[in-house]
């Protein structure tokens, strides 16, 4: 039977990368030894009701699973577990390297795409228009998805010109691959200049209530 199964809240997880945070594990998943075919069944069982924000005319989940660090099967498992928990909004990114096993999980819930709150970001090392463009198109097929709910600058580059990824994601709002578009991890003086230059959404940073 399940060993140990524990859905405990958390905040971000600190990354690797420059030394900050780059995702959000909103549930995580710890596990024993499992011989359960379906090893967090003890945690979908619990419903829970997530309130909505209203950002900007837009009804977004207050929470979302964030899937950093979660690779696979596990993956899989963990964003199907939540979605049946009653999560709504799922974040991912290129960066994580695990928008196939996200999609995998959305797929295996059933649910309508359309309930889903969808988060992706573009890596910071490639935000040239071409490579926004192509980012944004790979998370799609990788997701198994039509459009993105929200897609995100994972971080802000020196090396590039805000400009050029904007205006991309602008371009993508229009094609209709985007409904929404916005920064992550950016410094009020770089979200400042992005604002300057299209209408970002959001601003995605670490957050300890």
């Amino acid at each position: 039977g399940l060993n140990r199964a524990e859905v405990i809240a958390a905040s971000a997880a600190a990354s690797p990368m420059k030394g900050a945070f780059s995702g959000w594990h909103i549930i995580r998943l710890e596990m024993g030894e499992l011989t359960s075919t379906h090893p967090i069944v003890m945690a979908a069982s619990i419903a829970i009701e997530i309130p909505e924000r209203i950002i900007q005319s837009v009804r977004v989940p207050a929470l979302g699973l964030g899937t950093w660090e979660l690779k696979g099967d596990t993956c899989k498992t963990c964003v199907s577990a939540a979605i049946e928990m009653g999560y709504r909004h799922i974040d991912t990114a290129r960066a994580y390297e695990n928008e196939v096993s996200v999609g995998a999980g959305i797929a295996e819930s059933g649910i309508d795409r359309d309930a889903l709150f969808v988060t992706s970001k573009i890596w910071h090392e490639k935000l040239d228009a071409e490579s926004v463009m192509t980012q944004v198109n790979d998370s799609l097929k990788d997701l198994r998805m039509e459009y993105l709910d929200l897609a995100l600058i994972h971080w802000p580059n020196p090396d590039f010109s805000l400009e050029e990824p904007l205006n991309a994601l602008v371009r993508l709002h229009e094609d209709g691959l985007i409904r929404r578009f916005g920064v992550s991890n950016f410094t009020p003086d770089w979200l400042k200049r992005a604002l300057d230059i299209a209408p970002i959404f959001c601003n995605q940073v670490e957050y300890h209530p």
